[in-house]
This record gives C-alpha cells, sequence and structure tokens, in this order.
C-alpha cells in the first residue's frame, strides 16, 4: 500500500512539473478596448448641442473679465484712465509703466496686472468661434433658423473679441478658421481692416437670434451697440 501510494505521489509530482513549463496560451481579445463612443471633435461637433456646448464656453470667457479677485476689468480700467490704481501699500505697473510692463513679466496675475489675460482669454474665444463656424456644413439642424442662430452667435463672439484686442494691442493676428495643427507664420492685420469686416459680422448675430430664446434680446442688442462702436471708429456717427 505504502508503496503504491509513493507511486502515485511520484507521478502527480512529475505531473505538475511537466505542466509548469508548458507555456499555456490564452485569448488577448478581452484586452482591446470597446469604447461606448469616441470623443472627437468629429463626433462630438456634429449636432447642435455639440456646438452650442463650444459657445457656451466663448460666453464663460466674457463673464470671466467682470469676476473674481483682480478682475481684468480692473486693469482695463486702470489703463485706460477710466480710473486710478488705488493701492498704497505696494508698487505696481501702475506707477512704473515702463520698467514693469515688459514681454517678459507676470502680466497675467492679481498682483500686478491682467494685460496678458486679455489677449490668451480673447483668443481663446475666437478658437471657439472659429471651431463652430468652420464645423456648421458638418453638422445636422432642425431647421435653417437654428443653423443661422448658431453662425449669428459664433460671429458676434468672434467680431467682440477682435474689436476688444484691437483697442489693446492694435494690428493683431486675424485668423478667421480653426487651427488644427502647430502654426508659427503669423501675420498682424492693420486695426481698421479688422474693424471694417466686424461690423458686418454684429449686423448678422442682431438678425439671425432666435426670437424665442430668453436671452435674444440682450444678445440683439449687445450687436447693434457694438455695430455703433466700430462706426464710431471712422467717425461714423
Amino acid at each position: 500500500m505504502k508503496n503504491i501510494n509513493k507511486y502515485n505521489l511520484k507521478n502527480l509530482m512529475r505531473f505538475f512539473l511537466v505542466a509548469l513549463f508548458i507555456p499555456i496560451s490564452c485569448s488577448k481579445d478581452f484586452l482591446e478596448q470597446e469604447p461606448k463612443s469616441f470623443f472627437t471633435p468629429e463626433n462630438a461637433l456634429k449636432t447642435p448641442e455639440g456646438l452650442n456646448a463650444i459657445l457656451s464656453q466663448a460666453l464663460t470667457g466674457i463673464r470671466g473679465e467682470f469676476y473674481e479677485d483682480g478682475a481684468p476689468m480692473i486693469t482695463e480700467n486702470i489703463f485706460s484712465e477710466v480710473s486710478v490704481e488705488g493701492t498704497t501699500d505696494k508698487s505696481g505697473p501702475a506707477q512704473d509703466l515702463n520698467a514693469q510692463i515688459l514681454p517678459d513679466a507676470d502680466n497675467n496675475s492679481s498682483n500686478t496686472n491682467k494685460i496678458n489675460w486679455f489677449w490668451e482669454e480673447f483668443y481663446e474665444g475666437i478658437k471657439f468661434a472659429n471651431t463652430v463656424i468652420d464645423r456648421l456644413d458638418d453638422a445636422e439642424f432642425d431647421s435653417p433658423e437654428q443653423r443661422a442662430d448658431i453662425l449669428g452667435r459664433a460671429l458676434f463672439h468672434r467680431a467682440y473679441r477682435y474689436y476688444r484686442l484691437t483697442h489693446q494691442f492694435g494690428d493683431i493676428p486675424f485668423v478667421l478658421h480653426e487651427i488644427s495643427g502647430p502654426k508659427l507664420d503669423f501675420a498682424s492685420t492693420e486695426r481698421d481692416v479688422i474693424l471694417k469686416k466686424n461690423t458686418g459680422r454684429f449686423k448678422y448675430g442682431s438678425l439671425y437670434g432666435q426670437r424665442s430664446c430668453t436671452w435674444w434680446r440682450g444678445y440683439k442688442r449687445s450687436c447693434f451697440t457694438s455695430v455703433d462702436k466700430n462706426k464710431s471708429c471712422f467717425g461714423r456717427f
């Protein structure tokens, strides 16, 4: 009996040793990803909801100018002489412009100024508007009026930011299309050329906003006011 048990034990050990060195393979299909959907511009921006989400981001950028600590509007007021810097416990750019407002200075901080904020955030808004405008033909709309409404608001967001940028920085790059890759050859366009094109964009926005929207009345007034501001730049009152 003992000999039989020893014999069986030896065979069992041999079996495990052989099995240990035999390569075991299995299917790797379970490692392949099967996402429910792909979040890419081609998929996300082919509906009115996707395009409106981009315009909501553009609207958030406008609101950000007036809120939070050291709001950018403070910089706008101080450096356009609408207001006077009242800080007395420390010196800042408003007291020593030539020495502190330099290309390598910290010009996007609540402790100094928000000059660079306007450049970065306004071109961010222009990017959103260009993305919506260039992708309108790839989206499906319920009606021509719905498409015109989205186009009108996108044109307003782009024109509003170019109006502000030209008054702050003068001649600037005039980008009218979505940039999908690295680009280093930007060239400035004359301020007057940009403002003349802006007038038509604001007029379009005022005509094609959806009257059913609760914000339409204020949006239309913003467009008309912007048209007047653009015309006043050329003495056309």
